[in-house]
């Protein structure tokens, strides 16, 4: 997934469950209206910072985490200035949040989320007649699954791919260093004049082995640093890169 469509779509679950949380937020009975204000106007600007940030940031690695915790403080902080849920609320939303760290797909997640809800109206009507800040809690904690499933998931696997891609870069980066080195060395050593019986021409010749050897392994070096850390533009006069960096220990 490319980072607009990770960007849209995150932005698409944002709205939803900041928007049903606004709802709830409003219809709770008794909530000062300061109160009620003062968390819509939270809620909807944190999403406009959000729309804000460049599609890069949707996929640094902290992202998905941060989200998930800045969204749970401004929940659990904006439903308890309002009064708008008492601790078995609460109960039923860290739940889903708990599901939602366990599961492995998030329609999955909001399915249950809207099952362990609606289990939970019912436990709490019990002959009494269902307002619209009670029936308003089944779609809040909906969208809860289904936004906080969506970024464990991606979290989860951005995780898996980089691991997976770690181990293949360093097995490439195993069996790549091994004959360049060698090749770099005995060259050298040629090079050198170790070896006292070659001629001008052949001289010259182990010369762009040599030469054609380090290119190879510099350029290698920078391949492979471009698939794990992102591509590194060229500075001559800048600081040093990972690749370069890395070169010294590439060659012994």
């Amino acid at each position: 997934m490319i980072a607009s469509d990770k960007r849209r779509i995150v932005l698409i679950l944002h709205w939803v469950l900041l928007i049903a949380l606004s709802y709830l937020v409003i219809y709770t009975r008794g909530a000062r209206v300061p109160a009620i204000a003062s968390s819509v106007v939270l809620f909807l600007g944190s999403n406009l910072v959000l729309m804000r940030l460049p599609d890069r940031v949707f996929h640094a690695k902290l992202f998905d985490p941060t989200l998930v915790l800045v969204d749970t403080i401004l929940i659990t902080a904006g439903l308890w200035l309002c009064g708008a849920a008492g601790p078995d609320f609460f109960f039923v939303f860290f739940f889903v949040v708990f599901l939602s760290s366990v599961s492995e797909r998030p329609e999955l997640t909001a399915l249950g989320a809207a099952l362990a809800a609606s289990g939970y109206l019912l436990l709490l009507s019990r002959g009494s007649v269902l307002d619209s800040a009670l029936l308003l809690r089944v779609p809040f904690l909906f969208a809860t699954g289904l936004t906080y499933g969506f970024l464990v998931t991606k979290s989860r696997e951005a995780h898996a791919r980089a691991s997976a891609a770690e181990r293949a870069m360093d097995a490439m980066s195993h069996e790549i260093r091994s004959p360049l080195s060698a090749i770099i060395r005995y060259s050298e050593a040629l090079r050198m004049g170790r070896v006292h019986n070659l001629t001008p021409a052949q001289r010259a010749g182990i010369a762009q082995i040599n030469a054609d050897a380090v290119e190879l392994l510099e350029l290698a070096v920078r391949r492979l640093d471009a698939v794990m850390q992102g591509p590194v533009a060229d500075d001559p006069g800048g600081a040093q890169s990972p690749a370069s960096a890395a070169r010294p220990a590439l060659r012994g």
